[in-house]
């Protein structure tokens, strides 16, 4: 009886032993496990700032810096954490030639291409020289337009010199209304030397009110009067006058402002004008606003059109199919009579323009008849 109580002592200890010899060992594996955790994990923070401070923010790698403890030594660790950027500040770090009103726009209307077309857009004004032009800018209206003539013509002109269409050279090409046919020599001869003597006639106005203020709509929004039957298509092809009204626009919209424009477009036809027909009127509009939604997008509030017989209703409605699809459901058509002395219709002013304005369009078009 003595001799198995003594066996299953021994046998009890040696039991006790094994277990706290494997107990230590885990415990000491456990350390090491940890002590080689804490090593690789300041192996990976070479950028820890240890310290009592926070550190600052380095805004040009836009980090966060988080504070995070220290579980072994007990002290505090400032640990960078590098925060994704979004598309917006991706845009401004791939076109930082770009504005902050142009970096919210471009996202908004392109969103995953908004970088291709900003840098074709920054690209087209430095192709066209209008960079170093922002200190001309607040001059009068009749300004804006003779300088966007000019350039229109200076840029076009040179182009034919040079043996290149428009819309080739260094990526802008989708940018500028699209080339015509090309004219004989006597042809072209005849144009620069009406355009050296007239230059484009104005067909774009803003009208300055009796208190100094531009017109505008309901909304704030800018009122461009538009009067495409002065288009001379024998003095200028298509894309010269499409290439200035695109330029008059840059003119007009500050780069650094999110402001929108309505676009008022008379078509009546005027005495002695040049009086476009709907046929070609429809392939400039085509042009400009392909064009214009690239180059401005989310600038265009409404167009709207008038006055359009009701007879031509559906002829005018084609401008709905060439248009970018973008811009389709801000063009507004109101019927009228489309001759010489035609009022313009009440549903005009009551969409955009007051009383005054009414009287500065009016006087605009008598004062460009030709007796």
């Amino acid at each position: 009886m003595l001799a198995v109580a003594s066996v299953t002592f021994v046998g009890s200890a040696l039991v006790a032993k094994a277990v706290r010899g494997r107990k230590d060992r885990v415990g000491e594996d456990g350390a090491e496990k940890e002590d080689t955790a804490r090593k690789d994990q300041d192996e990976l923070d070479e950028d820890t700032l240890r310290g009592s401070e926070a550190p600052t923010e380095d805004s040009s790698t836009r980090s966060l810096l988080r504070e995070q403890p220290d579980k072994v030594g007990g002290r505090r660790k400032w640990r960078r954490v590098r925060k994704k950027k979004s598309r917006k500040e991706k845009l401004e770090g791939q076109c930082p030639e770009g504005t902050e009103a142009e970096y919210c726009r471009f996202h908004s209307a392109f969103g995953k291409e908004a970088a291709q077309n900003l840098e074709m857009y920054l690209e087209w004004r430095r192709v066209h020289e209008l960079d170093n032009e922002d200190a001309l800018l607040g001059r009068s209206d009749a300004e804006d337009w003779v300088y966007a003539a000019k350039k229109a013509i200076s840029f076009s002109q040179r182009a034919i010199v040079e043996g290149e269409s428009v819309e080739d050279g260094a990526e802008v090409g989708v940018l500028d209304p699209c080339p015509s046919s090309p004219l004989s020599f006597v042809e072209e001869k005849r144009r620069k030397t009406l355009l050296a003597i007239q230059g484009l006639p104005q067909i774009l106005f803003t009208h300055e009110l009796a208190d100094g203020q531009l017109s505008r709509d309901q909304h704030g929004n800018l009122i461009v009067h538009a009067l495409p039957s002065l288009i001379d298509l024998s003095l200028a092809p298509e894309e010269m006058w499409g290439l200035a009204v695109l330029i008059y626009f840059d003119r007009k919209l500050k780069r650094d402002s999110e402001e929108k424009l309505t676009l008022v477009m008379d078509v009546r036809p005027g005495m002695g004008w040049p009086n476009l027909t709907i046929g070609p009127l429809l392939g400039l509009v085509k042009n400009v606003t392909t064009s214009a939604s690239q180059i401005f997008p989310v600038r265009l509030h409404k167009c709207i059109v008038f006055p359009v017989p009701y007879v031509a209703t559906a002829v005018w409605r084609l401008i709905r199919v060439v248009v970018p699809g973008s811009l389709r459901k801000r063009f507004i058509f109101v019927s009228g009579k489309d001759e010489v002395d035609s009022p313009v219709p009440t549903k005009v002013l009551e969409l955009c323009l007051c009383d005054e304005t009414m009287i500065f369009f009016e006087q605009t078009r008598t004062d460009l008849f030709v007796a």
